[in-house]
């Protein structure tokens, strides 16, 4: 982004100088100087030392049990979750604090290695540790303050030997911690029991409770030492010496996140590459270097050895039906348990689990912290006391329709079809969702009311303060008594038209214009941009902001409760049928995730939603937009002009005969002020155009930690018409984008801007406009933030008047600075950095006239940037 065209220029002054101290050696009188060792002799011309031969690799003894040791939750929270989770999971699912805009490819490959997962607390593994020595993992069990766990886990063949993996005590400095690791999580059902750890204060030892059995628990197909070493997934990183070992070579180029991938799809997809990436999701995390269309140079030799190595896993199954035998009586083959009824029991479990899976869901999120000190709503009040919410009964319609998905039991395909339905049945009710009722419920705690109007009346009132009630009652979408309480800020702006000589209608347009222009760019559009220096406490960046929280929260809810749903109906059918139990909690677990992924989806759409209506209502769909401010602004200016104290002032002393009456020109002097007002009430004054209302919108700090896919173009055009080709779609993107830039330089008006559109219903076309001149905004406002973040640099560089206004106040249409380049307008269209670096960054700009209508000129030129990025889908990367 470069900055000369705001006319901003960044000074970097000072320097760094350093000396250093000489430091005197004493050396005792007694003892001589050590001397230089004597030079080595020549080497033979061409002489190279030999290459040192790698120690073979022994792989350790394999474990029918292993063990985990930790102190940070219990067993009842492992059980809930399903599973031991890695952080690269929680990172897919949105669950990790540290990183909420979600997975990114560094972190992925990073993630995937287990050379960077044996360095203690990487935040980003896709490995959950265990050991096959009970001593080792105890250890992690120890705390002086908290209950310990040592839980004592079945092993299975999709798990890894992170020893041997790495090469043992030769190459693994951990080897002492015996490390078999589960890869992406450890289902709960692997659990064979667990005990307590816990220090005895008196002896200061740490002492094991009873052996507690896990009645979930299910023995694995293939028993004993089922898992392998993978030195494919070893991730060394470039130039390690043990790349030079046989062991690990034939992997040096081949990336190891798509070795995970391979690993994953053998092991836990049976080889089904289309079930694998649906599971993904994503393509740019189902990267398959042996299995995918395209295979990187160099690993030929490395899938041979993966595709050679012995699978335990049949049909990618890693799991058989638990045994009957035991206590518990067995259904004769064929033979269906009725489900049991819905007890009060088990509604309080579904509550237990709804509410758990809603405060980590907002916790992952960071909303628990808006809730506490914003709102200062205890994070378990928030359901209850902002969303208005109810916990499931027996009479639910959850409930209902979930003893109708049981009530025949739950076979393999029943079980597809069940999870099927409870994804379907949350995106339809989380659609339903009712928007006005859900942000309502932010308003008293943010701060407003329907006294504004009264409170002027009295004449003292904060402007300011009572817009925050005009913008929370917009986002409200409900109309409200006129602009009246802005009269005494408009009578001290127009009090200031003082011309010395009667102005004419023109002089007095311009004028009026001139003042208008200063109250949008003094209150209302800094008001809306809310920087906390000037806008005082913010107030509309919190309620935009709660406004966007409460739609995340009312969907977090509405999922938690069909998580819950799930959950607890996958128990009861376990207890009620002959199907595999494997398959129903592997389908509650991946009803679970789709629905998490469905809620963010469903976030990005309603939150694009409301600000997508968000201009539209300011400029005119309330009596509270701008447009009866206008007018309100107009009558006061007319009236000014108008009154009886600027028909004295104009009025001219005439001169007269002594004893002689004077010709009162007052009369006329009236008529022509209010000529001029009717002229001017004729003429008001221009409205902000929409997309300068979206563009300014789009800057507003209350936009701040939005997801990037919300205002991404490509993002809604896919969602709108998904049978759009790429092609089409980098077309129309770049086609109205250039389009929405002219029109916020004024280079063209509204109503001027191409309708291309690929459909033949174009109701979309203008709110893809809309959305493109919020994401100018805010593409906008992140740049100047980096450009401020690097005046931190400057060594405490004095700002210009002009640099402290332009920090702290909006950018406001007309835009300067001419034709936009490829780079911005890359950035605009959410393309890749690679992508973006490749585009002309310095003068060269698109050739409007040529370009804007061009379509094959524009798909080339697409094209040149996508083979420069090396790169064919370049969406979703956060800029």
């Amino acid at each position: 982004m470069r900055f000369s065209s705001f006319g901003l220029y960044l000074l970097l002054v000072g320097g760094v100088s350093a000396a250093n101290d000489a430091t005197n050696i004493q050396v005792h009188g007694d003892l001589s100087p050590r001397q230089p060792p004597p030079p080595p002799p020549p080497m033979k011309p061409g002489w190279k030392p030999d290459k040192p031969q790698p120690k073979p690799i022994v792989d350790p003894p394999k474990a029918k049990v292993l063990y985990r040791g930790e102190y940070f939750r219990g067993p009842d929270e492992v059980k809930k979750a399903g599973s031991f989770d890695s952080h690269a999971k929680r990172i897919f699912e949105g669950k990790h604090p540290d990183y909420k805009d979600r997975m990114k490819a560094e972190l992925f490959k990073k993630g995937s290695s287990l050379y960077e997962h044996a360095v203690f607390k990487n935040p980003v593994s896709s490995y959950v540790p265990t050991s096959r020595s009970l001593e080792e993992a105890l250890k992690f069990a120890k705390s002086a303050d908290k209950v310990g766990y040592l839980y004592k886990i079945r092993a299975s063949p999709d798990m890894v030997d992170v020893v041997g993996s790495l090469g043992g005590e030769d190459y693994f400095k951990h080897f002492k911690e015996q490390e078999v690791a589960g890869v992406y999580e450890i289902p709960w059902h692997r659990v064979e029991s667990w005990q307590e750890v816990r220090r005895n204060a008196k002896t200061g030892e740490y002492e094991r409770g009873k052996e507690v059995p896990n009645e979930d628990f299910i023995e694995p197909s293939d028993g004993e030492a089922a898992y392998l070493s993978h030195p494919e997934l070893a991730g060394w990183p470039e130039g390690s010496v043990a790349l030079e070992n046989e062991f690990w070579a034939p992997y040096k180029d081949v990336p190891v996140e798509g070795m995970l991938n391979e690993h994953l799809l053998k092991y836990r997809h049976g080889d089904n590459v289309e079930k694998f990436k649906k599971w993904r999701g994503n393509e740019d995390w189902s990267i398959l270097p042996c299995s995918g269309s395209r295979k990187r140079t160099g690993a030929t030799d490395a899938c041979a050895l993966i595709r050679n190595e012995p699978s335990k896993v049949p049909n990618g199954e890693t799991e058989k039906p638990p045994s009957t035998s035991g206590d518990k009586p067995v259904n004769s083959p064929g033979e269906e348990k009725v489900p049991a009824e819905i007890t009060e029991g088990k509604l309080a479990e579904l509550a237990e689990v709804s509410e758990k899976e809603f405060i980590d869901s907002t916790a992952a999120r960071g909303l628990t912290l808006v809730a506490t000190r914003k709102w200062s709503v205890d994070p378990r009040d928030i359901r209850a006391k902002l969303l208005g919410y109810k916990r499931l009964t027996a009479d639910s319609p959850k409930i209902r329709s979930m003893k109708g998905g049981l009530s025949g039991g739950l076979d393999a395909v029943g079980v597809v079809a069940w999870v099927g339905g409870i994804v379907d049945a949350f995106v339809k009710d989380a659609t339903a969702l009712d928007r006005v009722a859900a942000i309502a419920s932010i308003f008293p705690l943010v701060g407003c009311g329907f006294s504004a109007i009264s409170e002027a009346q009295k004449g003292d009132v904060d402007v300011l303060d009572k817009v925050l009630c005009i913008s929370g009652d917009i986002l409200l979408f409900t109309p409200l008594a006129p602009f009246g309480f802005a009269f005494h800020l408009f009578r001290m702006i127009v009090s200031q038209f003082k011309p010395q000589s009667q102005p004419t209608k023109e002089s007095s347009q311009k004028a009026r214009d001139q003042q208008w222009q200063r109250f949008l760019d003094d209150n209302v559009f800094t008001y809306f941009y809310s920087d906390g220096s000037v806008s005082g406490k913010s107030t509309f960046r919190d309620k935009l902001n709660s406004s966007l929280a409460i739609e995340t929260l009312a969907v977090l809810s509405e999922g938690a409760d069909s998580i819950a749903v799930g959950n607890i109906s996958a128990q009861i059918a376990m207890e009620a049928s002959n199907s595999d139990k494997s398959k129903i909690q592997a389908g509650a677990m991946e009803a679970a995730t789709k629905i998490r992924a469905g809620a963010s989806r469903e976030i990005i759409r309603r939150q694009r939603e409301l600000l997508l209506g968000l201009p539209n209502s300011l400029k005119e769909c309330t009596s509270l937009s701008l447009k009866p401010i206008a007018e309100q602004f107009n009558k006061d200016f007319i009236a000014e002009l108008t009154s009886p104290e600027m028909v004295k002032k104009y009025t001219p002393i005439t001169a007269t005969v002594p004893d002689t009456p004077g010709v009162d020109l007052s009369g006329k002097v009236r008529d022509e002020l209010n000529a001029t007002g009717t002229h001017l009430t004729k003429t008001p004054p221009v409205l902000p155009k929409l997309f300068d209302i979206a563009y300014v919108l789009g800057q507003s700090k209350g936009l701040e930690g939005i997801d990037p896919l919300t205002l991404s173009p490509r993002d809604f055009l896919k969602a709108q018409i998904p049978e759009l080709s790429d092609d089409r779609l980098d077309f129309y993107s770049l086609h109205h984008a250039l389009q929405v830039s002219k029109s916020l330089q004024g280079q063209i008006k509204e109503e001027q801007l191409s309708n291309l559109w690929p459909a033949k219903d174009t109701k979309d076309l203008q709110r893809f406009r809309i959305l493109l001149a919020l994401k100018f905004g805010k593409t906008f406002e992140e740049q100047k933030i980096k450009w401020a973040q690097g005046l931190k640099g400057a060594g405490g560089a004095l700002l210009s008047e002009k640099e402290v206004r332009f920090s702290t106040h909006p950018n406001i249409p007309p835009r300067k600075g001419g034709q936009e380049s490829f780079a911005y307008i890359g950035l605009i269209l959410g393309l890749s950095a690679e992508r973006v670096r490749s585009l002309p960054q310095d003068q060269q700009t698109l050739d409007y006239k040529d370009l804007v209508n061009n379509e094959e000129l524009i798909k080339a030129m697409m094209a040149q940037a996508m083979a420069s990025s090396g790169r064919k889908d370049t969406e979703g990367v956060k800029q």
